[in-house]
């Protein structure tokens, strides 16, 4: 078999950073530090980590080897390198190193040094924070709506495709870094640019065979659709029965508004008894109402959406005339103000 130029570049620089990180380290270069390193780091994964040789050099050298074999071998020396010095400067860096050795083992390509050099040149916006909310957008039709908030250090483009490469295909569907992949590829000015990612994204696909699905991209013309969307905010309830005492449920609640970048935003869960839901939910739209009252970017708000996701026993509680409080503290039912939308709490999560 033979060996794919192109990864084994990406392999080696990628590993020479990690080593080179790694002898940088003021706490690493006493024997002490470095002993101490492999001591915590084989009881963290289980497993007897040695140093090989008396040269520091050639000892990274096989530690990082070492690292790279394991599922979590680079993750847990980050961690072990924190715990030993909490304020070394490379540890952020060997964190970008970490998550960028997890996307291409998850995405081994030839092409990858290329596509790192591309997908870094890229820029949604001048604004950091229109920046993000971007990210955010490009995120959720990536997953198909399955992300999480991003994490702090995913402000760049780059740094999104690192972070998607971690998280896998729903069934039928492409693995969501190839979704932003070929997303970014329709929206950018740069036609070379775009022509380079679309080919990278096509062999990919054809090693993974799954070229139908990105010939189909349905993702398409949901970012697109998306451009002329007005903007609605979705406050979506989950009601959760207890299991030892049916008179109590547990009310949970969520944001998504694409206008401020909240994407699946979790406001907390309360744990309150059957006869004070409508109550809590009545409390939770005014509060959400007031929120955005002093919120400059909610004059472009068009409706709040209300959506339950409610277990079977409850399927047919006539949810939309629930009493909300109005101005004139005259309670009028909630779809007089707000569309409301009912799902299947057990669907949902089968889902």
């Amino acid at each position: 078999m033979v060996a794919d130029e192109g990864v084994n570049t990406a392999q080696l620089r990628l590993q020479g950073e990690i080593v080179a990180l790694l002898e940088r380290c003021e706490s690493l270069r006493a024997e002490r530090g470095r002993t101490m390193l492999v001591s915590l780091l084989s009881d963290v994964l289980g497993e007897q980590v040695s140093l090989d040789g008396s040269e520091v050099h050639l000892q990274f050298v096989g530690l990082v080897r070492w690292c790279c074999r394991h599922a979590v071998g680079l993750r847990g020396l980050v961690d072990c390198l924190r715990l030993l010095d909490p304020h070394a400067p490379e540890i952020a860096r060997l964190v970008d190193l970490g998550d960028e050795w997890a996307a291409f083992r998850a995405l081994p390509t030839g092409d990858w040094d290329r596509l790192a050099k591309a997908l870094r040149s890229v820029r949604l916006s001048d604004d950091p924070f229109e920046e993000r909310r971007e990210l955010r957008r490009l995120a959720e039709v990536s997953t198909d709506g399955h992300c999480d908030d991003l994490p702090a250090r995913c402000n760049s483009v780059w740094s999104l495709f690192l972070h998607l490469a971690d998280h896998n295909a729903g069934s039928g569907a492409l693995l969501p870094a190839m979704v932003l992949v070929d997303c970014l590829a329709g929206r950018l000015g740069d036609s070379a640019l775009a022509a380079e990612l679309r080919r990278y994204n096509w062999r990919l696909a054809e090693k993974f065979e799954v070229t139908d699905l990105v010939e189909q991209a349905r993702w398409r013309n949901e970012t697109k659709a998306a451009d002329d969307d007005p903007d609605v905010v979705h406050l979506v309830f989950e009601v959760d029965p207890d299991p030892v005492d049916q008179a109590k449920v547990v009310l949970s609640h969520w944001l998504n508004w694409k206008g401020s970048g909240w994407h699946g935003r979790r406001r907390g869960d309360a744990a309150i008894r059957r006869d004070d839901l409508e109550a809590e939910v009545d409390r939770v739209i005014a509060e959400l109402e007031a929120e955005l009252g002093v919120t400059p970017a909610a004059e472009r708000v068009s409706a709040i959406v209300v959506e339950f996701a409610l277990p079977w026993e409850m399927i047919n509680t006539a949810v939309e005339f629930w009493p909300k409080a109005s101005p004139s503290d005259v309670s009028v039912p909630l779809a007089v103000d707000h569309p409301v939308l009912v799902r299947s709490l057990e669907r949902t999560r089968a889902q």
